[in-house]
């Protein structure tokens, strides 16, 4: 069962993981701007959002199996149906539904299943392992789609991938409902501390996902061809399984959460304002290690410390709000070549986030 949550969720974080190329593809394709580019990606994590909100409530009622199946059929049409879309209107409302009836659904999903355990921080830090393993892969493969097929290509094969949240679905449990949890108890202490948590994530993700959302162009403007930056964005990808192996090992302690909030600000405004390729690749593997070692904690804080295990579903949801508001803001604040903005962004957000996490976990001594 756990095998075919991971799978579910690393599809629910397909478009996620290759999120740069794609834009980049978008962006040259259609001539979209980065405001354009922002509202595409922001479009669809706001659907994630609103799925994983809407879970919180309506859990009970929801069994795995049927949940994921759902999920990946209305994936797989979203994204076929967005590579022929030619103009911005229609791209953001069929990625807000790939959000909220694909993605989320499959996110919702994984993460109830994978983030109620007691080795909640290493059976997370697996899960995110397999997403670097899939995103590596799959950024080289939808580059090279880019250069052979455009946008239109892209999309079709994030399409053809969905084949495996349809196999996935038939191993999760059809009669056991996502959310058997009672929240009438939670108060107190702990349960602020499960809302500064949620909190946290979401901030953690706006820097991040900013910075990451732009790193194919970064690579565009550095005189790099559109496979060439996804394959260097794949190594950076693939990094990241440095970061997931020491929690499988190790666990997660708690500093890790201040370090890397520290840690991916750093790397991330290196690797946006460097001219130099060698370091902007040095500095995305920092980012996607500090990454990968920083969210299976913070799903640990609230599932195990805060005992959240009722406000696990929420947690799509914050991370959405984060993965939606980086790329909407970013492209805002940045153009092509320009990333001062985005900088700024990216370092406001690390220290938010970093004080709500170190708050949260006081909350957790306490409770």
């Amino acid at each position: 069962m756990l095998g075919a949550a991971i799978v579910a969720g690393v599809l629910g974080r397909s478009i996620e993981l290759v999120l740069p190329v794609i834009l980049d593809s978008a962006g040259r394709g259609l001539g979209l701007s980065n405001a354009g580019l922002g509202l595409f990606a922001g479009a669809e994590l706001a659907g994630v959002t609103l799925c994983s909100l809407a879970a919180f409530r309506l859990g009970k009622w929801l069994a795995p199996g049927p949940t994921a199946l759902f999920g990946a059929l209305m994936l797989a049409t979203t994204n076929l149906l967005t590579g022929y879309a030619d103009t911005l209107l229609p791209i953001v409302l069929l990625r807000f539904a790939a959000g909220l009836l694909g993605e989320g659904a499959l996110l919702v999903v994984a993460v109830s299943l994978l983030g109620s355990g007691r080795n909640a921080a290493r059976v997370y830090a697996a899960f995110m392992a397999l997403q670097m393993l899939f995103g590596a892969g799959a950024l080289v493969g939808f580059g090279m789609a880019d250069t052979a097929g455009g946008f239109t290509a892209v999309m079709q094969l994030a399409a053809a991938i969905c084949v495996g949240g349809v196999i996935a679905a038939v191993f999760l449990p059809w009669h056991q409902v996502i959310d058997g949890h009672d929240r009438t108890s939670a108060g107190g202490p702990g349960n602020a501390g499960m809302w500064m948590a949620l909190a946290g994530m979401g901030i953690f993700h706006i820097g991040l996902a900013g910075a990451w959302a732009f790193m194919q162009q970064k690579a565009t403007s550095l005189g790099l061809d559109a496979a060439t930056g996804g394959s260097i964005l794949a190594v950076m990808m693939l990094s990241g399984l440095a970061g997931t192996l020491y929690v499988v090992l190790r666990g997660a302690p708690r500093g890790i959460l201040t370090g890397t909030c520290i840690v991916y600000a750093a790397a991330a405004i290196t690797g946006m304002s460097t001219g130099n390729p060698v370091i902007f690749t040095l500095a995305g593997i920092t980012l996607m290690v500090a990454w990968n070692l920083s969210v299976p904690g913070q799903v640990a804080l609230l599932g195990v410390e805060l005992k959240g295990t009722d406000h696990l579903a929420l947690v799509p949801g914050f991370q959405g709000v984060g993965l939606a508001g980086g790329p909407v803001v970013a492209g805002l604040v940045s153009s092509p070549g320009q990333y001062a903005g985005l900088a700024t962004l990216v370092f406001l957000a690390a220290g938010l986030s970093m004080f709500l996490f170190i708050t949260a976990s006081r909350y957790a001594d306490r409770s």
